[in-house]
């Protein structure tokens, strides 16, 4: 489990955390203070523009005022439970060393093109390379005691899996699906009869042609007035439910390699060759169940932190200068 996916599972549980009032005017520029140590006001808020940006939204876009405000005190709560988890690091002495640091600094260099983007990018969140390496040393310290403290004790049984499996089979079915490619020719309610029958008598002859020995592919490609014209008219493969359905029916029906008649839609006329189908199945608990392992992992971690967190909290001095 990622880090950045942990702390933002901690949102639900470090909302109810113990705040004091304060006015503006006593603590400028802080957010809160967790044991004495401070979470500054530019950091809550570069961390609530980068949520908002993850979310594919940005300050600008958020009108509701009510809104907003909720979703400072949640990155703020983020924020809150990160420190806690280094703080706690740190009095176990579980610090992550310079050589760790440095490894997954570089990791997050090589995904920008070259250092300077990469550079420019921490600065715009607000880190010069000493205090980004400092956030790394904090995310890492704090992965090391939820792995030695919280995850490394958590178990999953067989009978676990097999009651999951067993609860939610029908999240196991997979459905029966085809591969078609066809040939289209478009006509719609307002066109003329007389056309109507062309494309009816052109497609026949591509029929003709088809039986006696022409490619598919090759006549989609060149008759075809459909997106797919470009790929042979090769739609892949699809389940009922994604096609219009005079469409799927006749699709479903049809055994591999064989060509349809004439099958009119909203579309137009269609021309329908099955290349291959895959009957519906369910899969075996025995398949499916290093997945639902690790998803029972997953849950049951989050829970295990839920309380490792309260616990945490109990003996923490947690004040929030934010309304």
């Amino acid at each position: 489990m990622g880090m950045h996916k942990t702390f933002i599972t901690l949102t639900s549980f470090l909302a109810f955390v113990l705040s004091t009032a304060a006015t503006a005017d006593n603590i400028v520029g802080v957010a809160a203070k967790v044991n004495g140590t401070q979470i500054n006001e530019a950091k809550l808020q570069k961390a609530v523009e980068s949520r908002l940006s993850q979310q594919g939204t940005n300050v600008g876009a958020i009108r509701d005022p009510d809104k907003y405000n909720q979703i400072r005190h949640e990155v703020l709560d983020v924020l809150i439970g990160q420190e806690l988890l280094w703080q706690t690091a740190q009095k176990d002495k579980l610090v992550a060393s310079n050589e760790e640091v440095d490894k997954l600094y570089q990791q997050y260099i090589s995904q920008y093109p070259n250092e300077d983007a990469f550079i420019l990018k921490m600065k715009q969140q607000g880190y010069d390379e000493a205090s980004y390496r400092q956030e790394l040393k904090q995310r890492l310290s704090a992965r090391k005691w939820v792995e030695q403290n919280v995850v490394k004790d958590v178990q999953i049984s067989v009978e676990e899996v097999h009651e999951f499996y067993s609860s939610n089979k029908e999240r196991f079915v997979m459905p029966g699906q085809v591969q078609a490619r066809h040939i289209l020719i478009k006509v719609d309610s307002n066109t003329p009869e007389a056309d109507k029958r062309k494309a009816r008598t052109q497609l026949q002859k591509i029929k003709k042609e088809i039986a006696a020995g022409a490619d598919f592919a090759e006549m989609a490609r060149q008759y075809s007035q459909g997106p797919s014209a470009p790929q042979g008219g090769d739609l892949g493969f699809f389940p009922r439910g994604n096609m219009v359905k005079p469409f799927e029916d006749v699709a479903f029906k049809l055994a591999p390699g064989e060509v349809s008649d004439i099958v009119e839609t909203r579309f137009g006329y269609h021309l329908i060759k099955v290349v291959a189908k895959e009957e519906g199945k369910t899969i075996t608990e025995a398949e499916v169940a290093p997945q639902i392992r690790q998803y029972l992992m997953k849950t049951k971690s989050a829970m295990a932190l839920n309380e490792a967190i309260d616990k945490i909290k109990e003996k923490a001095t947690i004040e929030k200068y934010i309304f």
